[in-house]
């Protein structure tokens, strides 16, 4: 599969393939017969394209109707993506890649070790575990996140709807609430973000907006029916239980082998053959077990600039 269409996708990029691997559930070892195919990877951009400014695009196309690629450069995947710890690019990082052109020596690696382009804090509140999270929110997982969700939104009910979420930020983390549910984070552009239950609010909008959003959170709390889950949510459920469990192997051994361990249990929920209360049941156990890991983790990273530098800049030598 991957030489197979090796050659279609170099036409389509600026540069030469340095990584190239099947990606999503194929990846996952989830896929069924109406599985589409991801191929991911990374490129060298060509210096003269580089040099003329056309060197660092990430390639988005489909071919063959049920073939889709990402490509990213090589600059971006490590000061952007995998800095940022989005979980595509932390799949294709721990993939076993069928086409892989070593190009950088160094005398005890030969690519970037996790610590030094993946900071503590992005490590531990980063892709895998946003994402299942804002899932796992979602699809009703209850509890202490919805007693969070309530206090917040009784503070700001009686605050004027013209108030900018600015103004108020400092007072709802003074609530004192559960840190873990709500905190101040970046987002883009935007230095001072409101993270509250698994959704992220720029601090720029105002406050009718502001509570709009948390009473619809609550409403989608109180009133989803699991009985009426159709087959995209029960494939989104087992997405954000996917990302936990590989979160949980990051976590533990720094590493994430594919295909995944839990892979029949995973097809088991995309499905539909688990019930409903035992599907929730596991994603509060995994939830909470995560929670643990992060206070107990000893992982200690920081982004290393000059050393992501010269390994880029190796490639052109």
């Amino acid at each position: 599969m991957i030489h197979k269409n090796k050659k279609e996708i170099e036409k389509k990029i600026p540069g030469e393939i340095l990584l190239l691997t099947i990606g999503g559930s194929h990846l996952f070892g989830t896929e069924n017969e109406t599985s589409d195919i991801d191929l991911r990877g990374v490129y060298l951009p060509d210096k003269n394209k580089l040099l003329l400014g056309d060197g660092c695009r990430n390639i988005n196309f489909k071919f063959d109707n049920n073939i889709d690629v990402d490509m990213w450069s090589l600059q971006n995947f490590y000061k952007k993506f995998l800095r940022a710890g989005e979980s595509t690019a932390l799949d294709l990082y721990f993939s076993d890649c069928a086409l892989h052109i070593p190009k950088y020596k160094h005398p005890d690696y030969d690519t970037l070790p996790l610590n030094c382009f993946l900071d503590t804090k992005v490590f531990l509140k980063g892709g895998y575990y946003k994402y299942a999270y804002t899932q796992a929110i979602k699809y009703g997982i209850k509890g202490e996140r919805l007693s969070v969700l309530k206090q917040v939104y009784d503070y700001i009910i009686k605050i004027s709807d013209d108030d900018l979420l600015s103004e108020h930020i400092n007072d709802i983390i003074n609530l004192g609430l559960n840190k873990k549910y709500v905190y101040v984070t970046a987002s883009g552009n935007i230095e001072n973000a409101l993270f509250v239950c698994g959704r992220i609010h720029h601090d720029t909008i105002k406050m009718k907006e502001f509570k709009a959003r948390l009473e619809k959170n609550l409403i989608a709390y109180g009133d989803r029916s699991w009985k009426s889950m159709n087959g995209n949510d029960w494939k989104a459920l087992s997405h954000s239980l996917r990302a936990l469990f590989q979160f949980e192997e990051l976590l533990t051994k720094q590493h994430i082998t594919f295909p995944l361990a839990d892979v029949l249990t995973l097809k088991g929920i995309k499905n539909g053959y688990f019930d409903i209360k035992t599907t929730q049941h596991l994603l509060e156990t995994t939830l909470k077990k995560i929670d643990n890991l992060i206070l107990t983790s000893e992982y200690n990273g920081s982004y290393n600039e000059s050393m992501i530098n010269e390994f880029i800049l190796s490639f052109y030598k």
